[in-house]
């Protein structure tokens, strides 16, 4: 089971990159927002992160034994506590309880042929005809089973189950590539972060030093797939990007992007944009111009939905 994750921002090696699990006091998140070196100052940070670990989305093979709500008391969907994955996964930052006034808001055919063997064995044990999505979603029930400590199915051993990732993978990959699903899943968040940063340059401050946004896997998978920097590798629970913005002695401001894939460890790494010429230093309008093709103002015609629906993506 993935454990809770804690942030903790540093002045070490010029940019923050730590969020890891929680040991003690020291990891929590305050006072810890600081000057980098003297010849450019972190003025705001955003960071996207994907929710904790759940259980499954729903029982995908329903005469398996731990498709039953009886091993999954949260429900379906829910983190594997007491409490609504989309709310708890903000207290576990180890914010909340310190501070109360924060408010929080709510595949290419050709592939298929390639993995005929593997559809055939599983359409023949579950009883079903089992494509790429099915598959997805039976590695995604098979995973959150695992992870909670329940054995592998009986005709699954961990051979198979390094196939279906893959293929999960691949799906994902090719899902969040499409402009119609990038346009869904991530162009308000686009456009909110634009606002935020925009902000920051004309009036020399945001609201606040700080933003987290809750998602979920597809919204950072298309995120990170706008940006081009994504690996193919599902975004794992606890999933993290880190948007550093930076002010130089001279006025203009620059952007870092950090990207942590597993939470078990501190190791981050640098996203390099292909609209920022691969550097590590991305210019304001660089990074704008990387998702400029998505328009957030048409989601509600595309969707046909009101403005209060949800697009699974909290900020606070």
């Amino acid at each position: 089971m993935v454990k809770p994750i804690c942030v903790k921002l540093s002045h070490s090696e010029q940019h923050i990159a730590v969020i890891g699990t929680c040991r003690n006091k020291d990891s929590e998140f305050s006072d810890h927002v600081k000057s980098i070196v003297k010849s450019e100052e972190l003025k705001l940070v955003l960071i996207i992160f994907r929710h904790g670990d759940r259980s499954p989305l729903f029982p995908i093979y329903p005469f398996q034994p731990y498709s039953s709500l009886k091993y999954w008391p949260e429900g379906y969907g829910q983190l594997t506590n007491i409490l609504d994955r989309d709310l708890e996964s903000k207290p576990l930052l180890k914010f909340q309880s310190e501070h109360k006034d924060v408010e929080f808001g709510n595949v290419p055919r050709s592939s298929e042929r390639l993995l005929k063997d593997l559809f055939e064995y599983l359409s023949k044990k579950i009883g079903k005809n089992v494509s790429m999505a099915i598959t997805k979603e039976l590695a995604s029930f098979i995973q959150c089973q695992i992870s909670n400590g329940y054995p592998f199915p009986s005709y699954i051993n961990e051979s198979v189950f390094m196939q279906m990732k893959e293929v999960e993978n691949k799906f994902i990959a090719v899902k969040s590539s499409l402009k119609l699903f990038q346009q869904i899943k991530s162009g308000l968040l686009f456009d909110h972060i634009k606002n935020i940063i925009s902000t920051q340059m004309t009036r020399g401050r945001s609201e606040k030093k700080v933003y987290f946004f809750s998602t979920h896997m597809s919204n950072l998978a298309a995120f990170l797939n706008v940006l081009k920097v994504y690996n193919g590798l599902k975004p794992p629970f606890g999933a993290t990007i880190f948007i550093e913005m930076f002010q130089e002695q001279s006025g203009s401001y620059f952007l870092k992007l950090v990207y942590l894939n597993v939470t078990e460890s501190n190791q981050t790494f640098a996203l390099r944009l292909p609209a920022c010429n691969y550097n590590s230093r991305c210019e304001i309008e660089q990074f704008f111009d990387s998702f400029k093709h998505l328009n957030p103002h048409d989601f509600a015609s595309v969707c046909s939905l009101k403005e209060s629906s949800s697009l699974g993506i909290s900020m606070f």
